[in-house]
């Protein structure tokens, strides 16, 4: 079974997501360190979010796509899922091509501190919008 039914919800859980993260100041204070801007893309469905770690705060928005990002990485949706229920590895991930990097590929490691962060409340929001029975990790 899909992650996502939709991109609507997946956008809905994303956003929750980043509002948790963005109640600690210190989720985002790498990614912001760095002042990367950074489409995130997936397929199945077809979503487009961009994290922009310029901004102060760091801003996220969905849908809309920035002109001039840093990076772009574009995955299929349930391998998102998997990353962030720490059921697949980031690393081999994107070692293996499952992720795909427009941009330099350097940079795309320094997101790991980015996708742990997310890690830490994503199974949170899947379980309070009734997606997951149980809190994984």
């Amino acid at each position: 079974m899909p992650a996502y039914t939709d991109a609507e919800q997946f956008y809905t859980v994303m956003d929750e997501g980043f509002r948790r993260m963005a109640a600690d100041p210190q989720a985002l204070a790498d990614f912001q360190r760095r002042r990367m801007m950074v489409l995130l893309r997936t397929t199945a469905p077809d979503t487009a979010t961009v994290i922009d770690g310029r901004a102060n705060p760091a801003q996220v928005t969905f849908r809309t796509v920035a002109r001039t990002t840093d990076l772009g990485i574009t995955m299929p949706a349930d391998l998102l899922h998997d990353i962030l229920m720490q059921r697949a590895s980031i690393k081999s991930s994107f070692m293996s091509g499952a992720v795909q990097v427009s941009g330099n590929v350097f940079r795309a490691m320094q997101l790991a501190n980015l996708f742990h962060q997310i890690q830490r409340v994503y199974p949170h929001v899947r379980r309070d919008f009734g997606l997951d029975g149980v809190v994984e990790g």
